[in-house]
């Protein structure tokens, strides 16, 4: 555990367990929409994959197992908001949850690093993929990228799980001395060097797909689908100022709520941009559909009107040869819509008034 220093301890205000300053419930209702979108956009990729284009790759398997432990971290957080006090000060903090929180950061802190690492090697294999066996060095590059990309998983997720001799150490609450590393130094570094790769895997695939001879409209799609996954390495740039303002100053909890925030941003994101290119071809195919319903819709509205208008015109027949005959001298023409009358009413109505005469029947 991190040791407050004793001044900085006596400078907090006095503890609010009955009515504390909280963060509401911003965090739980982005981290439950961004799971909820996430699963979806899942289920539609491998909808896609399985029974659409019929071709699964490395990419879908590892986007498939960094679903996981991005979806434990997202519940990991909103159970450290409820029960644990992580939407509040630390000084509100009551001391049995202290450990409870100890645990659950230890916890989000390897889940985050494994979701973050799959989900870059997911975009790796895609690129490797997409780079086809023609491109040597662009696949020798790739290759090294993911290499450095475990590597870097590998080594911080065990640095952050036995960063404390025992481990039960990082949780224990105690002013003694312990065998811990610099968990402020550690954090920060993990932070930055995820970051800057976040950066890199975000260009790598922008570097090979500029090289491609694609239409304008997929070119387009192709940066849209990068300006996302830019959206998220600043979502991961945000996290490391807040990850560094939360080193700097001892309020752990309160600093800590926005950093869990943007770490679910960024790793959802990182998966949805992952699966946009699996999208495509159920995208196409639904849009198809769309369309042609919407002319299919348009077609029949257009042949009932026709329909319409034909029976509109048989009725006003019908309608004029009955009224042409006995006891009528005049012709009445009925149409769906108004009264036609002839010449003669016609005059009387532009005059102000009908024949008295005229009362729906013409008298002798």
């Amino acid at each position: 555990m991190r040791i407050v220093p004793t001044g900085i301890y006596l400078s907090w205000p006095t503890p609010n367990y009955e009515d504390p300053q909280t963060r509401g419930v911003a965090g739980k209702v982005v981290a439950i929409s961004l799971m909820s979108i996430t699963t979806v956009v899942l289920i539609l990729r491998f909808y896609s994959r399985l029974w659409v284009t019929k071709g699964r790759g490395l990419d879908d398997a590892l986007i498939f197992a960094a679903f996981f432990p991005a979806l434990g971290f997202s519940v990991a957080s909103i159970m450290g908001e409820i029960h644990a006090g992580w939407d509040r000060h630390v000084w509100d903090l009551r001391p049995s949850v202290w450990t409870a929180s100890l645990q659950l950061t230890l916890l989000t802190y390897s889940l985050f690093t494994l979701a973050s690492g799959l989900t870059k090697l997911s975009l790796i294999a895609m690129v490797h993929r997409l780079a086809g066996p023609s491109r040597v060095k662009t696949r020798i590059i790739v290759k090294g990228f993911a290499a450095l990309v475990t590597a870097n998983m590998i080594i911080f997720i065990f640095i952050t799980v036995f960063q404390c001799r025992p481990i039960s150490a990082y949780w224990t609450v105690t002013t003694r001395e312990q065998s811990c590393i610099d968990n402020a130094k550690h954090l920060l570094a993990a932070s930055c060097i995820n970051t800057i790769m976040d950066f890199l895997v975000v260009l790598l695939p922008l570097t090979v797909v500029t090289r491609l001879q694609l239409p304008w409209k997929q070119y387009a799609t192709v940066l849209g689908l990068f300006g996302l996954g830019f959206g998220a390495t600043i979502a991961a740039a945000v996290r490391t100022y807040y990850t560094w303002y939360m080193t700097v100053d001892y309020d752990m909890t309160w600093h800590g709520w926005t950093v869990a925030l943007t770490s679910s941003i960024e790793l959802h994101l990182g998966i949805i941009c992952a699966s946009v290119p699996a999208l495509r071809p159920l995208l196409s195919i639904c849009s198809s559909h769309i369309i042609s319903s919407v002319r299919s819709t348009r077609t029949n509205k257009s042949t009932n009107l026709s329909s319409s208008m034909g029976s509109d015109m048989k009725d006003s027949a019908s309608m004029t040869h009955i009224l042409s005959g006995p006891p009528f001298e005049r012709t009445v023409t009925v149409s769906s819509d108004r009264v036609f009358l002839d010449h003669k009413d016609q005059k009387s109505l532009e005059m102000g008034s009908l024949p008295k005469s005229y009362s729906g029947q013409q008298h002798r």
